[in-house]
C-alpha cells in the first residue's frame, strides 16, 4: 500500500471508529432509529464495498420487517441492524423466511452499525434452506471488517469514497480529528 492510500485508510479508519462511538451513545440513549437514518448510508457502502449498484429500499416500498434494502441482480437483501446479536439474526431471518422472501433473495446480509458478536454459533441460525445460503462470517459484516476489506483491495478510489460518504454523515464536527 502505497503513502497516498495509506493516508486514506487512515483517515477512513478515523471516520469509522468516530461513526461507531456515534451510534453507541445514540442508541444508548434510547434512539434506535439511527440504524433507519443508517440505512441510506449502509446502501451507500454496500455499492461501494460490494458492488452493489441496484440497492432499492424495501422499508417504504413494502413496508417489509425483516430487511432494509434489496439487489434484484445479487439475488441479496440487506438488514441494516444496530446490535448484531445471534438473537437479531435468529429474529430477522424468521420474518425472512415467514415473509418468503427466500423466493426473491438467496442471501441475506447483516450491516451492524455497531460492533458484531465474535462468534456465531448458534444453531438457530439457519444456513441453508433451498438456494438459500447464509455464512455468518461472510454475511454478518460490520463497520470494521468493511475497512477490512477495503483496505485488503487497496483500490484508492473505494477507500476515498467510502471516507468521503463517512466525513458526509458526520460533518464537520469531526474535522479536526480526521487530519
Amino acid at each position: 500500500m502505497n503513502d497516498s492510500t495509506q493516508t486514506v485508510a487512515n483517515r477512513l479508519a478515523t471516520y469509522v471508529a468516530a461513526y461507531k462511538h456515534y451510534v453507541t451513545i445514540y442508541s444508548k440513549a434510547g434512539r434506535p432509529d439511527v440504524a433507519i437514518f443508517g440505512e441510506s448510508l449502509a446502501r451507500d457502502m454496500a455499492e461501494i464495498v460490494f458492488g452493489y449498484t441496484d440497492l432499492v429500499t424495501l422499508n417504504l416500498q413494502t413496508s417489509s420487517p425483516s430487511v432494509g434494502l434489496g439487489s434484484s441482480v445479487g439475488a441479496c437483501a440487506i438488514q441494516v441492524t444496530i446490535p448484531g446479536s445471534t438473537t437479531n439474526i435468529v429474529e430477522t431471518q424468521d420474518t425472512f423466511f415467514a415473509q418468503g422472501l427466500d423466493g426473491t433473495y438467496s442471501r441475506l446480509t447483516f450491516i451492524v452499525l455497531g460492533t458484531k458478536e465474535a462468534t456465531y454459533d448458534s444453531q438457530r441460525i439457519v444456513r441453508s434452506r433451498g438456494a438459500f445460503t447464509f455464512d455468518p462470517d461472510r454475511d454478518i459484516v460490520d463497520l470494521d471488517d468493511m475497512l477490512g476489506i477495503l483496505v485488503s483491495k487497496a483500490d484508492p478510489a473505494k477507500l476515498e469514497a467510502f471516507a468521503d460518504r463517512l466525513q458526509r454523515e458526520l460533518g464537520a464536527p469531526t474535522q479536526p480529528y480526521a487530519s
